[in-house]
Order: C-alpha cells, then sequence, then structure tokens
C-alpha cells in the first residue's frame, strides 16, 4: 500500500494513475454522428494486430501487448471468447477489443484510434458498438480501465459513454520507448 506522499519512479520506468470503470447495464449512449466509418469483425495475424496497437496505442505509450511473445497474442486473439474489431475511415483505423473469457464479464480490453481520427466523433461509433456486443447476452459487468498516460479525454469520455469509476491504481513500468516503441514516441511524456 502506497503511503501519501511521492514515491520515486526507477530510472527507465513511467507511471501512471489507473482509473477503473465499470457499466453495469446498456447506456443511453450519445446520438451516433453520421459516418462513412465501419466497424467490422477482424480476425488479423500476430503482426497485423500489432502494426494496429502501435499505430492507435503508441503515442500514448501503450506497450503491454508489445511485451507479449507472439505464440501468447495468438493464443490471445484467437481465442472464441475475446472478439476483435477494426474501425475502418478512409486511411484512418481504430480498434476494439472486447474480452468475455471471463465468466459474467466482458473486458473492453483496448479501444482507441489512430490519431487521424481523433476529435471526429467516431469514439462514439466505435462504443456504440462495444455497447452492443458486450450487453448482447444480457447483463454483466462490463468494465474498462485507462490511465493518466492516455489521451487526454479518455477518462471523461469512458464517463460520458456511461461508465462509472469503481477504483485507482498507481502503475508502474518499464519505458517501452527504444525496446517495443519508437524513441520518439509520446514526446509529452518525458524521459528519465
Amino acid at each position: 500500500m502506497l503511503t501519501e506522499g511521492y514515491h520515486a519512479v526507477p530510472s527507465g520506468h513511467v507511471a501512471a494513475v489507473v482509473t477503473h470503470l465499470e457499466m453495469a447495464a446498456p447506456a443511453a449512449l450519445p446520438e451516433v454522428p453520421a459516418s462513412e466509418a465501419e466497424v467490422v469483425a477482424w480476425a488479423p495475424s500476430v503482426e497485423a494486430y500489432l502494426d494496429l496497437f502501435r499505430a492507435v496505442g503508441g503515442p500514448w505509450l501503450w506497450a503491454s501487448a508489445l511485451f507479449r511473445d507472439a505464440s501468447e497474442i495468438s493464443d490471445i486473439i484467437d481465442d472464441s471468447r475475446y472478439e476483435t474489431f477494426m474501425l475502418r475511415c478512409g486511411e484512418g483505423r481504430g480498434i476494439l477489443d472486447l474480452d468475455f473469457r471471463t465468466e459474467g464479464a466482458c473486458e473492453l480490453a483496448y479501444f482507441g484510434l489512430t490519431p487521424d481520427l481523433a476529435g471526429r466523433g467516431l469514439g462514439k461509433v466505435l462504443m456504440a458498438h462495444a455497447v452492443r456486443r458486450a450487453f448482447r447476452d444480457g447483463p454483466l459487468r462490463f468494465h474498462v480501465h485507462t490511465c493518466t498516460l492516455d489521451g487526454p479525454n479518455a477518462l471523461q469520455f469512458y464517463r460520458r459513454m456511461g461508465f462509472v469509476a469503481t477504483k485507482r491504481e498507481v502503475e508502474i513500468m518499464r519505458d517501452p520507448r527504444g525496446t517495443v516503441l519508437p524513441e520518439d514516441a509520446a514526446p509529452q511524456v518525458p524521459r528519465l
């Protein structure tokens, strides 16, 4: 348990405050804007999956999948209880991963858009799809977590979409830049 006050982050690491959120029933989502975007079920190769993962998450230091070996990723994305979708809009793309591997729950495992799609209302399109899929068989625990390294509007977006914050944690991880992400990824996060 962390005590009040400051805590040193080891050199070569980054720290984030993680907020866990849940939705107990399908939320009344805001009106989805008319769009040329299309959300499609996606059965990617590991390489294609990691390419999109980096394109969407690289600016925010998403690295969890990048630290896994290819066979572990393949086992996850090939599991029938793990659903992967891609949003396509022109050259831009988005990712939506729904993890049903825990009985009675669905984790919004990954959710995001490439930077060129940000601010166009397409997150609502993707979230509407996520909520419909998550609750298609009735009530369950639909949950997600986001952190202070994510996009600056991520937490408020999830709350506007109907998620409620349930707990907060601090995560420390090794800085993925220069290993699994380019050195210049996420310039808004200082390297120490």
